[in-house]
C-alpha cells in the first residue's frame, strides 16, 4: 500500500481549487501591505483579494466578513469567561471599552 503524501495531496488540491496569480509590487509595499492586513485581522492574500474585488465591484465578502465576525465573538466569550473566574477581578472600564469596540457590526 503507497504511503500518504500530504505535500502531493495539498499540491493537488489547491490547483484544482485555485487560481494561481503572481503579483509584482514595488520594493516596501509587501510589508506596508502586510501591516494593514495584519492590523485588520486578514491575512495577506485575504487582503489583497478583498482590495481587488472591492475595486472591481465584486462585493461577496461573506466568507472573510463572517470568518472575523466569528472570530471577535470568540474573543469577547473569552474575555467573558476570563473576567468570570472568581479569582479575576477585571478593570470594568477597559473591559466594557473593549466589549463594545469588538461588538459593533456584529449585531
Amino acid at each position: 500500500m503507497a504511503e500518504f503524501n500530504k505535500i502531493k495531496y495539498n499540491n493537488e488540491y489547491n490547483k484544482q481549487s485555485y487560481d494561481r496569480i503572481n503579483l509584482m509590487a514595488e520594493k516596501g509595499k509587501k510589508s506596508k501591505w502586510t501591516e494593514k492586513a495584519k492590523a485588520a485581522g486578514l491575512s495577506l492574500n485575504a487582503y489583497i483579494t478583498r482590495a481587488v474585488d472591492s475595486y472591481a465591484g465584486i462585493e461577496d465578502f461573506t466568507k472573510v466578513e463572517e470568518r472575523a465576525k466569528e472570530e471577535a465573538r470568540r474573543e469577547v466569550l473569552a474575555k467573558v469567561a476570563d473576567a468570570l473566574k472568581p479569582d479575576k477581578q477585571p478593570d470594568k472600564s477597559d473591559f466594557d471599552e473593549d466589549i463594545k469596540r469588538r461588538l459593533q457590526g456584529l449585531i
